[in-house]
């Protein structure tokens, strides 16, 4: 909210000034013929939101066959880092450590169990997921 005081007069103390204002006043006291204008401080910037894996389940794949998924996730600031904290991928396949994706192609049947962490310049997640292979 920009005030502009009435002529004449110019901000003191915030309180008194916007009761000035909001009662139809002028402002707390004599300067100089020139109106004076203030703005108050800006509202500090929004905190961003931690990250968040958002990814629940990870599509089946195929034994020898090509697969490509990328994990999801919402918040932090970028860049987003990410890595397996335990557990492991299918042999063949492979984490992008900059981009989420599971790329590759799996070699070996089974139900995989790993760990997903991505980190942020403000925080960081984990989030187990299973990944089975037919």
């Amino acid at each position: 909210m920009m005030m502009t005081c009435r002529a004449g007069f110019r901000r003191a103390r915030p309180a008194i000034a916007t009761a000035a204002l909001l009662l139809g006043a002028g402002c707390d006291y004599p300067t100089s013929n020139s109106a004076k204008t203030y703005a108050p401080p800006s509202s500090p910037a929004p905190v961003p939101q931690l990250p968040m894996i958002t990814t629940t389940s990870l599509p089946a794949a195929t034994a020898g066959q090509p697969y490509s998924v990328s994990l999801t996730v919402t918040g932090g600031i970028l860049p987003y880092a990410y890595t397996i904290t335990s557990g492991a991928l299918p042999p063949g396949l492979s984490l992008g450590l900059q981009t989420g994706a599971i790329t590759g192609t799996p070699a070996d049947t089974g139900a995989f169990t790993a760990t997903f962490r991505v980190a942020t310049g403000n925080g960081l997640n984990e989030r187990a997921l299973t990944l089975t292979v037919q």
